[in-house]
């Protein structure tokens, strides 16, 4: 690899890691009045005898200040509490304490897991310039299809890694008011796709090349969302889906047998034209050999959407295929995860939805889960989005009934399979699980899911605060303890 090419890489690299805003003092409102039901609410309070002011962190030690860039200073700034959890918050209300009532423990925090480790490891050979170890190593998760038990896939875990401090750049940058020509913006990318010229066009490095201009065109638009220059950001948006379609060209031959390429190919509908036929093949071409990754159904469930390239009658449809496709690994769970996004995006999904099977395939997603070892992040994911996620829609929708029964799965979910917390898990159902809400601090927005799961579960136990019942989680199960 040519000297200028590693220092270009180094150089945008180094930006990004400099861009990571610092830890956030306060903790995040919570939602007890708009998750509880006044029974609930009146339990809780009864238990608490009001409200508790949040802790405040008064003798944090003020930073060393340092000569820096003005484009680096303004990614330094820490944005404002709104920004940190996403648009659209409410203004701060302090949440219930749920000491006097709930033992939950909490998972460990997100970066000690088994997935966690291999982005990690990704993000490493990036910085340090080995892209030849990461192309081999990247190859070799490839070829062996290697995934975790949770179905992540080790090679897509490797390329999100080495791509992730680009893209958190970019991201804090366009926070941060930073133009689109700002030079910035462009240099990391363009230091990776003279990395993969070095290293001879490979087709895996390729295809990372080309998730990364698909991340940069996501990028772009969320901008375009949030800004009044939106004609420059757009342009540059659609440059970036286009030179990653431009890239996948030349990988025609290896879709076939290569799940990164397929992946890389579907990230493309977020931002190009296709018609739905072209997003159910490529989806099913992935999913099939995939089909322990959830994920990608989830994903095509989204872009089956009217709003993206389908219809609901597309949707049912695929829903159907794709539980015939995975039966044998997840029975009729495929149905349910083709539907999960879709319905927490679009009320409309419930049109032709087949409820009863969904319901059955929520069973099946537990029930698969426990035969495979799957962590407590899937009971999270499924309890917070029926207590959480689902109910965001108004009660006013035709579609509040198919919510409703949906949400009543809660109760099964949490009494017979919860035994820890994943804090980030409620804190992005609360957001629809949305991928762009632009946190800067982790910690506040944890602190966020943390009362927005204890506010949640106080409803569902509402009858057993009010007789001063404690609800206590553990390895064991569920047990509910009388006061002395």
């Amino acid at each position: 690899m040519t000297n200028t090419a590693q220092s270009r890489i180094r150089q945008a690299l180094r930006r990004a890691i400099s861009a990571t805003p610092p830890s956030a003092q306060g903790a995040a409102p919570g939602f007890l009045d708009q998750l509880l039901p006044a029974k609930a609410r009146t339990a809780m309070r009864k238990v608490l005898g009001g409200s508790h002011p949040a802790p405040q962190n008064a003798n944090k030690a003020a930073p060393v200040a340092r000569k820096v860039s003005p484009v680096r200073t303004s990614l330094l700034n820490p944005v404002s509490d709104r920004k940190a959890i996403g648009p659209g918050r409410p203004k701060s209300q302090q949440g219930p304490f749920a000491d006097t009532w709930l033992t939950l423990p909490e998972a460990q925090p997100d970066g000690a897991g088994e997935t966690k480790s291999v982005i990690d490891r990704g993000q490493f050979l990036a910085r340090q310039d080995r892209w030849e170890d990461f192309l081999a190593a990247l190859t070799e998760a490839e070829t062996n299809r290697s995934h975790f038990s949770n179905g992540s896939a080790v090679a897509e875990l490797l390329a999100f890694g080495a791509r992730r401090d680009l893209v958190n750049g970019l991201e804090h940058a366009l926070r941060e008011g930073c133009a689109a020509e700002d030079p910035i913006t462009l240099d990391g990318i363009m230091a990776l796709e003279r990395v993969r010229l070095e290293l001879s066009r490979a087709p895996l490095m390729t295809a990372v090349v080309a998730l990364a201009h698909s991340d940069f065109g996501w990028a772009f638009q969320t901008a375009v969302r949030a800004s009044n220059i939106q004609v420059s950001l757009g342009a540059r948006a659609q440059a970036h889906f286009d030179r990653a379609a431009a890239l996948l060209q030349e990988l025609e031959a290896t879709t076939e047998d290569s799940p990164l390429v397929l992946h890389a190919r579907c990230a493309q509908f977020s931002g190009r034209p296709a018609t739905a036929h072209q997003v159910a093949q490529t989806y099913g071409k992935l999913i099939s050999l995939a089909p322990q990754n959830a994920r990608h159904m989830r994903a095509l469930g989204r872009h089956l959407l009217p709003r993206w390239h389908g219809s609901y009658e597309h949707l049912e449809t695929e829903a159907r295929k794709t539980a015939n496709r995975t039966a044998k690994h997840w029975g009729n769970a495929g149905y349910s995860w083709v539907y999960f996004d879709a319905l927490a995006l679009d009320p409309g999904a419930c049109t032709d939805i087949d409820l009863q099977l969904f319901l059955e395939g929520m069973e099946d997603i537990v029930d698969r889960g426990i035969e495979a070892d799957v962590d407590q992040e899937v009971v999270n994911l499924l309890a917070a989005y029926c207590l959480v996620t689902l109910k965001t829609h108004s009660t006013a929708d035709a579609a509040a009934e198919t919510y409703g029964a949906i949400a009543e799965t809660a109760h099964w979910l949490v009494r017979n399979h919860l035994r820890v917390l994943h804090p980030m898990v409620w804190a992005h159902a609360e957001r629809g699980f949305a991928n762009n809400i632009g946190v800067t601090s982790l910690h506040r927005f944890a602190d966020h899911g943390r009362q927005t799961a204890h506010a949640a579960l106080a409803g569902l136990f509402a009858d057993e605060i009010q007789a001063d019942q404690r609800v206590v989680f553990s390895g064991e199960g569920l047990k509910l303890q009388m006061p002395a």
